[in-house]
């Protein structure tokens, strides 16, 4: 038996370094240990969950959780207990993944490193984390959808309840408390779900791995919290929890006022019947204010082609159609006058393969394992990590706030683009 606690939270593991209990005060949850699996060479490692290759994943897509009828019953190679460490190493096919747990400052935390002991180089393809509690939990998930409250008893057996984005938190009311859970991958996008395993609710955080690894190499993946408490009320504990791993809002953003999305053209979903200028557009401002409207969002005004405002050519360009420059200078100074600020609709993702920013720059661009294009919306994807693009970027966004006074912004598929299998240096 290993134990790691401190003054609030004892953690129980068994022998082979399973996670048995967290308890905290008079709240003490049981588990049947935590599992992993992991696609390698486009198939899963150990079949816990079916293999869904993510190559051609949009940028929205996120790992599928499916899980089969197969139980972790990996015994560990290696067992170590060190430092307030415990560390439980398996041997698996091609690779040697390694789980370590310590108590940090967002209650139990523990981390997965996978590391290639073949001779050639593996291509890895989503890697789970698998936590298995013992009995009935009553979840939801935080800030994601879908909203409702969950009885996992419920549930049909082994059919997943998945959250529609990314999501890091789940909660569970267990007996005289609460049950949180968070998720980190700072590098890659996860799926998130809880399904019913017989008398067990198994919650799976499934993070988006993409890598190929060479021989000797090792891969972080990411990191799993685990609390229970008593707290009288769980959302702020989670909060709290985010918040000293160093996650916290915007301290000076504007939070207050309503906010109006609006185009000259008209509404995307009525293929932009209106036609109208900015100089035109402007005329409707003082009604916005009078409807109590603080702030507006301008869809893409930018120079752009037949697909629409959302595949511009040049972001440096305001469209003429919508009154070039001066236009959109007119209408800005309009906003300003009544009191209400303006926001660009900014789109970092990509422009079309032929157009002069790909064309100019091709490096900025990410690329699929076979070297070409990634794309989505017949557009390629950029790589947001290129310092050059960087730099691109954010001069467009300082000219902008010198031309125009621009406010704000929104940004169009702000989660990130596609991988670069490819990367500049």
């Amino acid at each position: 038996m290993y134990v790691l606690k401190n003054r609030n939270t004892t953690c129980n593991f068994d022998d082979n370094g399973s996670l048995v209990s967290v308890s905290n005060g008079k709240v003490n949850v049981e588990f049947n240990g935590l599992g992993f699996d992991f696609g390698v060479d486009e198939e899963m490692a150990l079949g816990l969950l079916e293999y869904e290759s993510m190559l051609e994943f949009r940028t929205w897509n996120l790992p599928a959780i499916t899980p089969t009828k197969k139980i972790f019953d990996l015994v560990p190679e290696k067992v170590s207990f060190e430092n307030e460490k415990l560390s439980v190493c398996y041997k698996t096919a091609k690779a040697d993944v390694c789980v370590t747990w310590f108590i940090g400052v967002a209650g139990l935390e523990s981390n997965i490193t996978i590391t290639n002991t073949t001779d050639k180089t593996l291509y890895l393809n989503t890697c789970s984390f698998i936590l298995r509690k013992k009995g009935n939990a009553i979840f939801d998930f935080p800030a994601n959808a879908p909203i409702w409250h969950y009885n996992a008893q419920t549930l049909k057996e082994l059919e997943a309840v998945q959250t529609g984005l990314i999501n890091s938190a789940i909660h569970s009311y267990v007996s005289g408390g609460d049950l949180n859970l968070l998720f980190i991958d700072k590098t890659e996008k996860w799926g998130c779900g809880v399904y019913k395993d017989k008398s067990e609710t198994v919650f799976v955080y499934d993070a988006g791995l993409e890598a190929d690894l060479k021989p000797s190499d090792s891969i972080f993946i990411g990191s799993l919290y685990v609390d229970v408490s008593t707290h009288e009320n769980p959302y702020i504990r989670m909060r709290n929890m985010i918040a000293a791993l160093g996650y916290e809002a915007t301290e000076n953003g504007i939070h207050d006022g309503v906010m109006y999305s609006c185009h000259p053209s008209g509404t995307m979903d009525k293929k932009f019947p209106l036609k109208d200028d900015l100089y035109k557009y402007a005329e409707y401002l003082p009604k916005l204010k009078e409807m109590g409207i603080d702030h507006v969002w301008l869809l893409p005004v930018f120079y752009h082609d037949d697909g629409g405002v959302y595949h511009s050519i040049d972001q440096g360009v305001i469209d003429e159609r919508y009154g070039g420059e001066d236009g959109c200078v007119y209408y800005c100074n309009k906003a300003h006058e009544l009191g209400m600020t303006i926001l660009f609709d900014y789109v970092p993702h990509g422009p079309a393969p032929d157009f002069d920013l790909v064309v100019n720059n091709p490096e900025w661009p990410s690329k699929r394992r076979n070297g070409f294009y990634q794309d989505e919306w017949e557009c390629v994807s950029m790589d947001y990590n290129h310092p050059g693009y960087q730099e691109y970027t954010a001069e467009l966004v300082h000219d902008h706030v010198n031309r125009f006074s621009v406010d704000g912004a929104r940004i169009d598929c702000a989660m990130g683009g596609l991988s670069n299998w490819r990367p500049y240096g």
